[in-house]
C-alpha cells in the first residue's frame, strides 16, 4: 500500500433513501493512467472518524489497484508463455533445418571428393 499521503481524498455527506445522512470518504489513485477509487461510508448512527475513513478507503483503493495489476500480470504472463511456445517450435524447426543442411553439406562434400579422386 502506498503511503496515505499518495492518495487524493474526497470527503462529503450523502443523503440516504431513508432520509439519514452518511459520511463518505473516497480515496483516489491511478493505475495504468486510469483513476481508481476506494470508498468508505459511515452511517449517521456510527461515530465518524476521518482518519479511519481515509485508511479504509485507501486500503480498498489499494486492493482494487492490486486486482488490476494481477489481472494485467496474468495476461502478460499468458502472452509470454504463448510466445515462448511459438519460439520454441520455431527454434526446433530451425534446428532441424540446420541439421539437414549440415548433413547435405557433408554428403555433397563426400560425393565431390569421390568424383575428384575418380578423375585423378
Amino acid at each position: 500500500m502506498y503511503p496515505i499521503e499518495k492518495y487524493e481524498f474526497k470527503v462529503f455527506e450523502q443523503k440516504n433513501e431513508d432520509g439519514t445522512k452518511s459520511s463518505v470518504v473516497i480515496a483516489l489513485s491511478t493505475y495504468a493512467g486510469k483513476t481508481v477509487k476506494g470508498v468508505a461510508k459511515c452511517v449517521a448512527t456510527d461515530p465518524f472518524d476521518l482518519e479511519k475513513g481515509k485508511k479504509l478507503a485507501a486500503a480498498r483503493c489499494d486492493y482494487k489497484v492490486c486486482l488490476k495489476r494481477m489481472k494485467r500480470a496474468s495476461k502478460k504472463y499468458s502472452e509470454s508463455e504463448k510466445k515462448l511456445k511459438e519460439y520454441s517450435e520455431y527454434s526446433r524447426k530451425m534446428g532441424n533445418y540446420y541439421s539437414d543442411a549440415l548433413n547435405e553439406l557433408s554428403e555433397s562434400q563426400t560425393r565431390l571428393y569421390q568424383l575428384e579422386s575418380e578423375l585423378n
